[in-house]
């Protein structure tokens, strides 16, 4: 017995871990969608209708959001709230489609296809259904049986064939309905299927079948409208099909128990059949006896049995006129029901050419709002480029001044530099000095043919001449150019070059000693950025922060204070 016990106890714990594991990847739902969703299986529609009522949509998460979605179109069809779009029903199709909840996915499809039976979309209808059919789980019966089900209700309501379709869906449904113990569904299917068989030839024994377990399973579970409806259903059978009087009268009788909703249907046949039979008194009693007539149907099966009344009283004027009333208002119902769903497929055809004059606007406005971007994007380069034209002109106007004012200043670096060199040379001959005035002499020259320019030429021109005659000879002159620079800028300033590499740690390239001599020499940023062949004065700036890192001074000046 310990042993025994011990095992429960962890067969138990088990089976308790693994409720806790599969709960875990399971997603949790909105408590109050989740107690709408009991009330709808409860089949309390009403209730379940005025709790969603208080429902915010806005403020859940799109799982809930797409779960609203599916409880507001399940209970606007369990109400008999006839669907005018689909687009909510679609949003919770699309989210748990991607999602792992494959109940709610099913069920969504379901109602996608009651909402498209409604708005006409029959075809689109057949599709859920039979996708919600396929991809039901075998755990998931009930949605499988439902799609199922939903298919033989839409095949039984077209005009032509497919009733032998209706009658396989409905088999293969109530078999599942049966096999889960749903009593409700199972009754709704044998009711139809003892309807069904009941139009046709040959086919008596299965409908009484079907109407007799109904009728069983309906007492069992006490369900006295489906009860009704199948006892009637045996009795109009046994009437017009078998012309068994005596059994339709029997069933008509049982079912006047049954007649909660106090319906004239038994009333009606009972009258027809105590007119046939010749019993003109039974008849008018139930005649008048009979609760109001509601709808047209009813009215068929009212001027019928009158017109059989007046036949068994001999009354053949008004035999005539009352069958003649009861078979204009059968035709008419037969008329308008072939016009209903004519109208359906006039509505479909109406909502596909809807979707296609959308797609043809959609379309269009794309292609619109394509035409209209191109042209603000062309705005928009051609703006860009007039900007960059402008800053550009404004470019050159302002190298333009600023090479004029640095005139000036490159004449008194030059006229320094040609008063050092002619020191050094009386301190000692040095071919290099003779030639490095040489050069400074040319520049010199150079400067004053410039200024002479700035007032003659544009701007364009003069430009290009500074950049011509400020720019370094090339080959072997540069080369000497450049030597003696260094010499002269060593001489004058104490070797600074040779104290500035020292101090970089021998870093310093052929082109920032060049940059340096420049700059000890007194040479403004343009005749710097022209001889260095920089693009732009920024390049100036730059090198003179990068040359300064290498010196290990925040700036360049704190370096050459002591010569400048």
């Amino acid at each position: 017995m310990k042993i025994n016990f011990t095992f429960s106890k962890i067969v138990c714990a088990l089976a308790l871990l693994a409720m806790v594991f599969s709960s875990c990847g399971r997603s949790t739902y909105n408590s109050q969608l989740a107690q709408v969703d009991s009330l709808l299986s409860a089949t309390q529609y009403e209730q379940a209708d005025s709790l969603l009522k208080q429902c915010d949509p806005n403020n859940y998460s799109s799982q809930d959001r797409a779960y609203h979605a599916l409880l507001r179109t399940q209970c606007d069809y369990k109400n008999y709230i006839v669907a005018t779009t689909d687009s909510a029903i679609n949003l919770a199709v699309d989210y748990f489609e991607k999602s792992d909840d494959k109940e709610k996915y099913t069920r969504s499809l379901i109602y996608q296809g009651c909402a498209n039976e409604e708005l006409g979309n029959l075809e689109k209808a057949v599709e859920c259904y039979r996708k919600a059919d396929d991809i039901a789980d075998k755990d998931d019966l009930f949605n499988k049986a439902f799609a199922k089900m939903r298919l033989g209700l839409l095949y039984q309501d077209q005009l032509f064939g497919a009733k032998k379709l209706s009658v396989e869906k409905y088999s293969e449904a109530f078999r599942l309905f049966e096999k889960i113990g749903d009593h409700h569904y199972s009754i709704i299917c044998l009711t139809e299927l003892g309807g069904l068989y009941s139009y046709e030839s040959g086919k008596e024994d299965s409908a009484i079948w079907y109407m007799d377990k109904a009728i069983k399973l309906a007492q069992d579970y006490n369900e006295p409208y489906r009860v009704f409806d199948n006892l009637i259903s045996k009795s109009l059978y046994y009437l017009n099909t078998t012309k068994e009087y005596q059994k339709s009268k029997y069933n008509a009788l049982l079912s006047l128990k049954d007649n909660v909703n106090n319906v004239p249907n038994p009333h009606l046949i009972l009258a027809r059949i105590y007119s046939i039979e010749g019993k003109s008194d039974s008849a008018r009693y139930y005649l008048a006896s009979c609760p109001p007539i509601a709808d047209l149907v009813d009215s068929v099966s009212y001027y019928m049995s009158l017109a059989e009344l007046c036949k068994a009283e001999g009354n053949n004027e008004g035999y005539w006129k009352n069958d003649r009333l009861g078979h204009l208002i059968a035709d008419s119902l037969l008329n308008n029901s072939h016009n209903q769903q004519l109208r359906a497929v006039e509505k479909k055809y109406d909502t596909q050419q809807a979707e296609l004059e959308n797609a043809k606007l959609s379309l269009e406005l794309r292609n619109t709002l394509l035409t209209l971007a191109a042209i603000v994007i062309g705005a928009l380069a051609l703006l860009l480029l007039v900007l960059r034209y402008r800053h550009r002109l404004r470019e050159k106007e302002n190298e333009y001044e600023l090479l004029k004012a640095d005139l000036d200043t490159s004449l008194s670096s030059l006229e320094n530099m040609k008063s050092t060199v002619a020191q050094l040379e009386s301190r000692h001959d040095n071919s290099n000095n003779t030639e490095l005035k040489n050069i400074i002499e040319e520049q010199i020259g150079a400067v004053h043919q410039l200024m002479k320019w700035s007032y003659e030429l544009d701007s364009d021109t003069f430009v290009k001449k500074f950049n011509s005659l400020m720019t370094m000879p090339s080959g072997k002159e540069q080369e000497s150019f450049w030597n003696n620079l260094h010499t002269i800028t060593n001489e004058l300033h104490d070797n600074v070059l040779t104290r500035a590499q020292e101090a970089a740690g021998g870093t310093l390239r052929d082109d920032e000693l060049n940059y340096l001599a420049l700059y000890c020499c007194g040479f403004s940023r343009s005749v710097i950025m022209t001889c260095m062949h920089y693009k732009s004065l920024g390049t100036v700036s730059n090198k003179k922060i990068q040359i300064a890192q290498k010196l290990h001074v925040d700036r360049l000046e704190e370096f050459f204070d002591p010569l400048v």
